[in-house]
């Protein structure tokens, strides 16, 4: 264990592959007994190699593998950690144009006990979760050439990776985002956004709905989230986070809505009973940086609700809501953690991404009381409020057809990844407040140009999608043409030199 100046128990480390240019990121993490698995991959001249860590519950190293096939791209997306310390692992395979689906049991040292290679039509990509003794694999289709005409399919199997059953679900036109929540004894809850075209404002055409699923398939429910009416600025959009169920059986949904602005998002916490009634409901006010993303929470043992927000921010409610505390992860003196993923075990948060400049991948794990004694941070108080967003059925508006499907064969091989190495960063805690930035970039709604109206000389300039996927870099220019891009939300880094950035966002038409 590696310790700060301030005597906390902290750890945080860094991981390069050795000699070489590019990236390297982690994108996911799993607890199994005492060992974390974490998910990453590096880029290097544009090729992608995803690998697993595997470390003890105080990160040090106990094997890297890196997953390899003779042809096409692979990619790991999540992974499933067994009692007896084998894994599932979900994954997308692209070769010639095409996507498919991609499973594999592993015994305990990783080596592969049986693999599945299934072709769905029109398949985007796949996430892998264990629901009640069932591996489901779940994603999205897309139904025609628009950007938004999406399905949602299930897939619920076995630990041996037989099929017990599978659906596709799809509610009017559209729907992307999806996340999925064990419902203890009973199936599932599935959340995700719905881009529909209807005309009121108490239905923005950005929307979300959450559907139970039976054990078998079967819808038990379906409703759509309405919104709490006009905002002064403009007609709300909700955009859908996560969903989880307490330890009392109700469901917990996150999702944002823009409020002054479609610039400005507040972030909502919704709880339904089991029927999908609202029980309770907070809006937290808007905060400068908050984005359109609220990707993961977290139930902790005590009831208290922990959000993951923009990829390294973190709220802290009781299961009432009521708000305890925000914090920010920002920059310490040699790295900035970024587009993160994090789970909470025994009170501490292990927190796994990518370094400020993309070349390292990071793991922190905090102390016993959730610090993260090792990172500049700053807590903020957030304006909070009981609102209602009341839940509309949509029980007969939701089409479930038998999902096509068909296996196809894919070969992948294993790796010891030797040259992925490690080291330890740790320093001590420093507070520090958010400063306002000076917008350097215009216009922030555009289907064109966007510009630079800073004097400043800029270093280079790289562009993401939500994902955090990055989607453009480019030299020092005061004009970026982003006319090639598809119509959502990106986010722009303005680096000022190789380790200095700043981060804002606009909106493609």
């Amino acid at each position: 264990m590696h310790y700060c100046a301030n005597g906390q128990q902290i750890v945080q480390k860094i991981f390069k592959l050795s000699g070489q240019n590019g990236l390297s990121k982690f994108v996911e993490i799993e607890r199994a007994e005492e060992k974390y698995y974490c998910i990453g991959f590096n880029l290097i001249n544009t090729i992608y190699s995803s690998f697993i860590l595997k470390t003890d519950t105080s990160l040090n190293t106990l094997w890297i593998k890196e997953f390899v096939t003779t042809s096409g791209e692979l990619t790991i997306n999540s992974t499933i950690a067994l009692s007896n310390d084998s894994l599932i692992i979900n994954g997308n395979y692209k070769y010639n144009d095409k996507n498919y689906c991609w499973l594999a049991k592993t015994d305990s040292a990783l080596n592969i006990a049986s693999f599945r290679c299934l072709s769905i039509p029109n398949f985007e990509y796949s996430q892998a979760q264990l629901c009640n003794g069932d591996v489901v694999v779940y994603g999205t289709q897309r139904f025609d050439d628009s950007i938004t005409h999406r399905k949602i399919f299930l897939i619920a199997m076995d630990t041996e990776l037989n099929i017990k059953w599978k659906n596709q679900i799809q509610y009017l036109d559209g729907n992307d985002k999806i996340k999925i929540a064990e419902y203890p004894g009973n199936g599932l809850v599935v959340q995700a956004q719905a881009y529909i075209t209807f005309s009121t404002p108490t239905v923005p055409d950005l929307n979300t709905f959450i559907v139970r699923i039976d054990s078998t398939g079967n819808v038990i429910w379906a409703k759509r989230t309405g919104t709490f009416g006009p905002s002064p600025g403009t007609i709300p959009y909700l955009y859908s986070g996560d969903v989880k169920v307490d330890h009392q059986g109700n469901i917990i949904s996150s999702f944002q809505s823009t409020y002054w602005s479609i610039l400005d998002f507040d972030n909502v916490l919704q709880k339904l009973d089991p029927q999908g009634n609202e029980v309770a409901c907070k809006r937290f006010a808007n905060v400068s940086g908050q984005d359109a993303l609220v990707d993961k929470i977290t139930i902790r043992p005590d009831g208290d609700i922990l959000q993951l927000m923009n990829h390294n921010c973190f709220i802290q409610t009781d299961n009432n809501f009521n708000f305890i505390s925000r914090i920010w992860l920002m920059t310490s003196p040699n790295v900035s953690i970024l587009y993160s993923n994090s789970i909470f075990d025994n009170n501490q948060l292990l927190i796994v991404g990518v370094t400020q400049g993309f070349d390292y991948a990071i793991i922190v794990l905090s102390d016993s009381t959730s610090n993260i004694g090792c990172r500049y941070i700053y807590n903020i108080n957030l304006t909070n409020q009981d609102v209602s967003f009341l839940n509309t059925d949509i029980y007969a508006d939701v089409l479930l057809n038998n999902l096509s499907i068909s296996d196809t064969i894919l070969s992948v091989s294993l790796n010891n990844t030797t040259s992925l190495t490690d080291s330890i960063i740790c320093q001590t805690t420093t507070s520090i407040n958010p400063q306002p930035e000076e917008n350097e970039l215009t216009p922030t709604i555009t289907n064109n140009y966007i510009y630079l109206v800073s004097g400043k000389t800029v270093y280079s300039i790289q562009i993401f999608d939500l994902t955090g996927r990055i989607v453009n870099r480019v030299m020092s220019s005061n004009i970026i043409d982003i006319t090639y891009l598809k119509p959502s939300i990106y986010f722009v880094n303005i680096y000022i030199n190789k380790n200095v950035f700043k981060t804002y966002k606009f909106i493609k038409q």
